[in-house]
């Protein structure tokens, strides 16, 4: 660089400066004056170079400072947005998952409380056993007394009813894991007394076409039903061959709402406003429930367990249980051996809503458990769900035949009577695999593959048949 400069300045210098050096004498004394002079403005010309390098870097590096503070100011704020967004959604999630926890916790309370108020599970007036004959009377001799004992021929035993829990002499403890609490149940149909609508021109759902059957189907199988009463002097039943027998409390009132409603759906005549789905029908129905003193109809658990040694008495061969209340010991006992006995029982889940608990006899691995959904296949808003549920039925605002012609009702109830006429509609098979056949026809609905809402689907078999 030095070199540079020199040969610059020995090139613009004027020529009177080189003149008057070689007139000197002291040649020596110039050149080394002309040196220092060369070197100092070398030495000028070099600060100043690098005075404008450090400036240039300087600015250079402002301005890349503010370019680097520009974009990542962008990148921050960008990325500022993007976790305040996430935080946002996380956030969002989180409070709808609360909501929803809240709301299925206050349903559930409320449930609790309606069904405490409707039956009270936890402290039951009586208590049930089921003993053989030669138990019984072991008991008896030993003093134990009872408020009934009822023979029951089909099953072999005898239900015995005590008002409160008993007291089994030593000899004897082993049978006190054979008690159990007289728990009550309730039917799954429109709760409200005055539930049934009635249908505007044109609105509701004809059973036939929620199936898709084009007529009726004749009935091969002898159907059994657990309800109230069915009121045999409606018109819908003229020519109907039913039988029925009360198995309720004798003071309380009979109540025919519900049990007119299901036979209607298996088997009103065709001369009736809503016909039923079956003809040549044998119906058998045990009259389990009645309108007690205090107000619900309900029935107990051992009145369902003395209607189903009756049922099975009657040689039936589905048994159509539209009800539902708490697990019970003895009823599943009772219910291992019908089936056992070749007889497919259905329930319906239920009406106490998505967050309810299982409800029995449904939740029973003997029973095949019937959800409902409306016309448009989506699940009945107060159906219980679980991994019980079996199969899904339409069961909502479906045309019923009530005590004044017709009206519309909604409920698990329904959807159960419309899958015993499906199966009453074929031949017996065995239990389970008929079972296994029906789920692999069924129609796939919600979740893929069987789910807690609609069980393996809607029944496939009710399509496109002969």
């Amino acid at each position: 660089m030095k070199a540079c400069w020199l040969l610059y300045i020995l090139l613009v210098m004027p020529l009177p400066l080189l003149a008057e050096s070689d007139a000197d004498d002291d040649l020596e004394e110039q050149e080394e004056l002309l040196e220092e002079r060369l070197e100092e403005q070398l030495e000028e010309m070099l600060d100043a170079q690098e005075e404008l390098e450090d400036r240039l870097e300087e600015e250079l590096e402002e301005r890349l400072e503010d370019e680097l503070d520009d974009d990542l100011e962008d990148e921050l704020e960008d990325e500022l947005e993007d976790k305040l967004d996430d935080s946002l959604d996380d956030r969002e999630e989180e409070l709808e998952d609360k909501l929803q926890h809240i709301l299925a916790a206050r349903q559930l309370d409320e449930l609790e409380e309606q069904l405490e108020d409707a039956f009270d599970e936890t402290e039951p007036e009586r208590f049930i056993a089921l003993l053989s004959a030669e138990e019984w009377q072991a008991l008896q001799a030993q003093g134990v007394k009872a408020v009934a004992a009822e023979p029951l021929p089909a099953l072999g035993l005898h239900l015995i009813t005590f008002d409160e829990m008993p007291e089994l002499p030593e000899q004897q403890k082993a049978l006190q894991d054979t008690v159990a609490p007289d728990h009550y149940y309730r039917l799954d149909g429109d709760a409200a007394p005055n539930a049934a609508q009635k249908p505007a021109p044109g609105s509701g759902l004809h059973a036939a076409d929620a199936l898709g059957w084009p007529q009726a189907r004749t009935a091969q199988r002898i159907i059994g039903m657990m309800d109230s009463a069915i009121d045999t002097q409606h018109p819908c039943f003229a020519g109907v061959n039913i039988a029925q027998r009360e198995f309720h409390a004798a003071d309380a009132l009979p109540d025919s709402r519900h049990g007119t409603a299901i036979a209607g759906l298996l088997a009103a005549n065709s001369g009736c406003a809503v016909p039923g789905l079956l003809t040549s029908v044998q119906l058998v129905n045990a009259v389990v429930f009645a309108r007690s003193a205090d107000g619900p109809v309900q029935a107990s658990a051992g009145q369902l367990i003395a209607g189903l040694d009756w049922l099975l008495q009657n040689d039936v061969e589905l048994i159509n249980m539209s009800l539902s209340g708490p697990p019970n010991p003895l009823l599943q006992r009772v219910l291992t051996q019908v089936q056992a006995r070749g007889v497919q029982l259905l329930s319906s889940v239920g009406n106490d809503g998505a967050a309810a608990f299982p409800r029995y006899p449904a939740a029973y691995a003997e029973v095949i458990a019937i959800t409902a959904v409306d016309e448009q296949q989506r699940i009945f808003n107060r159906a219980v769900q679980g991994e019980h549920v079996e199969f899904a039925l339409p069961g909502v605002n479906l045309r019923v035949v009530t005590a004044d012609g017709h009206g519309m009702m909604s409920g698990t109830s329904f959807a159960t009577a419309l899958a015993t006429a499906v199966l009453a509609s074929s031949p017996p098979e065995d239990c389970q695999t008929e079972r296994e056949r029906l789920s692999r026809q069924a129609l796939d609905l919600g979740e893929a593959g069987r789910d807690p809402v609609f069980g393996f689907g809607l029944m496939q078999s009710l399509f496109n048949e002969s």
